[in-house]
């Protein structure tokens, strides 16, 4: 015969209790839902009318079909009554604790994680965690932990998994940690299982240690160390790295200023996805930056979460030829094997010889000015992409690949009246799906210095591009 349910708002004491207010009676549900309950609310004071007992009973039911679910906002003081919580959400796989305040570090997350045996993905994200560890075998479960922001001292990274069972774990999170190192000393692997390990934003200086560190980690094939203050590994961490098995290596955003060391991890026959800042190298384009990277490193798929088709494989490789060609003293001529070429230039550009043997000999008389594949004359459309002048048609001339930039600039200011000194030209290719933009920004190269090899677009612009 109840008609009035009266509830005061002194915020949640049990972890199921938060549970039941997001997913059982949250405001979203009364918005929905009408006529479940209608709510009126003043202050801290809050009156429901529950109406239709049955509906609410089936909501409740459905907790139990909850396989993610996530709690933040509340209080928490412990975790609830363990069979309650194992009747309740006996299909959880994962679980968040999202922005939660809440006493005791572990033991509540530990708790709920042994209570709810099916759990594999724990997010604890925002707890501290600095002063406490799990309950025993608390964690044996889990596969998926998410220690981000949590001021986990990394000293007890053994202790954790001794303690709490972790030998099940494939992804640990410890981003934004303040971690300084790793420098773990321990008799065996410590996670066996381990595939992902995530250090976004702490404050690690040291390959040496991290690398050394990762045998008894775990066999990570996937290392994540963006925004830390790594410099360029030296030959000898790059070894190391080799050995480590590592297929995909994050390290956007530390103190690595130059690309020297990368084609060192050609080495590393296992590293296929790569992601770095590029850094500013004088007189060469952001673009040709990445085409030196595929080129150094041919085993890679994927570069800054963008797939290296095969076409860019083969651009990057055409320009790899040209660039290592450019340091040699002007107008070199060698053989199409490279044996007469020193032994200082060819331990520097490693794949020159096998490259030069798959593509063409630069200093050949014969193809020094065109692409064997293509000819010597190609087809280009020059594209008005000026600001604030006069727009002009499309202009298609058919050009030799040994006409220079200058020559180029002289035909537009022709066509499109615009001076030499003003044009800022941007080659794109036809033959591409998803074309590389070459800024071509030196006016005594040819077009084939920049490997342009086949019919294309040259925007014409005012500014230089971003």
């Amino acid at each position: 015969k109840l008609q009035f349910l009266y509830f005061i708002d002194c915020g949640m004491s049990t972890f199921l209790d938060a549970v039941k207010n997001k997913y059982l009676v949250s405001q979203d549900d009364v918005a929905a839902e009408k006529d479940l309950i209608v709510t009126e609310g003043q202050r801290d004071v809050k009156h429901w009318e529950m109406v239709g007992m049955d509906k609410l009973k089936s909501k409740t039911c459905q907790l139990s079909k909850l396989l993610s679910l996530a709690v933040g906002g509340e209080k928490i003081t412990e975790a609830g009554d363990p069979i309650e919580l194992q009747k309740t959400l006996c299909s959880a796989l994962q679980i968040e604790f999202c922005g939660v305040e809440m006493t005791g570090g572990w033991e509540i997350p530990s708790q709920v994680s042994k209570s709810l045996p099916k759990v594999t993905h724990l997010d604890l994200s925002g707890i501290d965690l600095s002063t406490t560890l799990p309950c025993g075998d608390s964690l044996c479960s889990i596969k998926t932990l998410i220690l981000n922001k949590t001021n986990f001292d990394i000293k007890n990274i053994q202790k954790l998994k001794t303690i709490a069972g972790l030998n099940q774990l494939q992804e640990l999170y410890l981003n934004t940690n303040s971690i300084k190192t790793l420098d773990i000393d321990a008799d065996e692997v410590l996670f066996p299982c381990l595939q992902t390990l995530s250090l976004i934003d702490n404050e690690l200086s040291s390959w040496n240690d991290i690398l050394k560190s990762l045998s008894v980690i775990g066999p990570v094939k996937e290392l994540v160390l963006m925004s830390n203050s790594l410099p360029s590994p030296t030959l000898d961490e790059i070894n190391l790295l080799a050995k480590s098995g590592i297929a995909s290596l994050a390290i956007s955003d530390n103190q690595i200023g130059d690309i020297d060391w990368v084609p060192s991890l050609s080495s590393s026959s296992s590293i296929t996805n790569l992601k770095l800042t590029y850094p500013k190298i004088e007189g060469v384009a952001p673009n040709h930056v990445r085409l030196r990277i595929i080129s150094s490193v041919p085993q890679l798929t994927m570069l800054n979460s963008s797939t290296v088709t095969r076409k860019e494989k083969d651009e990057a490789e055409k320009y790899y030829i040209m660039a290592a060609y450019r340091e040699l003293p002007n107008g070199t001529k060698h053989s199409d094997d490279c044996s007469d070429l020193s032994k200082e230039f060819l331990a520097k550009h490693t794949r020159y010889a096998e490259l030069v043997a798959k593509w063409n000999n630069p200093s050949s008389v014969n193809t020094s000015t065109a692409a064997s594949s293509t000819g010597s004359m190609i087809s280009i459309t020059f594209r008005d992409a000026m600001e604030g002048k006069k727009f002009h048609p499309d202009l298609t001339r058919t050009l030799p690949l040994a006409i220079k930039v200058a020559q180029l600039k002289a035909v537009i200011k022709a066509s499109f009246n615009v001076a030499i000194e003003d044009q800022h030209l941007v080659y794109k290719s036809l033959d591409d799906e998803i074309p590389i933009p070459i800024y071509l920004d030196s006016n005594l190269e040819s077009l084939h210095y920049y490997s342009i090899a086949g019919k294309g677009l040259i925007e014409v612009r005012n500014s230089p591009p971003e």
